[in-house]
């Protein structure tokens, strides 16, 4: 039995798979590259957090000191001027550290929001990836199984 083998089928469905290949490869630099974007955004979330952290115990030693201020604040008439004015200083650098602080945490919070919405785009993609991968297998799968000869 002599059977004529379909070049032309063949080279069709194999330029197809390829096409799909090559869309997956692509997506899936894509997604590698939003993992590296989500892990910067990540360090950074973490370096915000730390420097949070040292701004807090700036501010525990300041409010320590202030303390220490406070109870020479009553006796403020009796003082001298050198003493005020470190006691001013405390306050103010108080006063500074407690705003730094909330910038920090207002960056942080939306450093942190960023992130998650980054990670959930990113398991939608890989989803989608995934059922596109699926589909482009099943989809050849099929073409594979169709006749290749006539």
């Amino acid at each position: 039995m002599d059977l004529d083998y379909d070049f032309e089928t063949a080279e069709a469905k194999a330029g197809a798979f390829c096409e799909a290949a090559e869309a997956v490869i692509s997506n899936v630099k894509s997604m590698e590259q939003t993992r590296e974007d989500l892990r910067l955004l990540l360090e950074r979330t973490r370096t915000f957090l730390n420097e949070k952290e040292s701004l807090e115990s700036d501010l525990r030693n300041i409010e320590a000191l202030s303390a220490k201020a406070r109870e020479l604040d009553k006796n403020r008439a009796a003082m001298s001027p050198r003493v005020r004015r470190h006691v001013d200083d405390y306050k103010k650098d108080m006063k500074d550290l407690k705003e730094k602080i909330r910038k920090k945490e207002a960056e942080l919070r939306e450093s942190y929001e960023e992130y998650e919405e980054e990670k959930v785009r990113l398991a939608t993609a890989e989803n989608a990836q995934i059922e596109e991968m699926k589909n482009a297998l099943e989809a050849y799968r099929g073409e594979a199984t169709g006749p290749l000869v006539t």
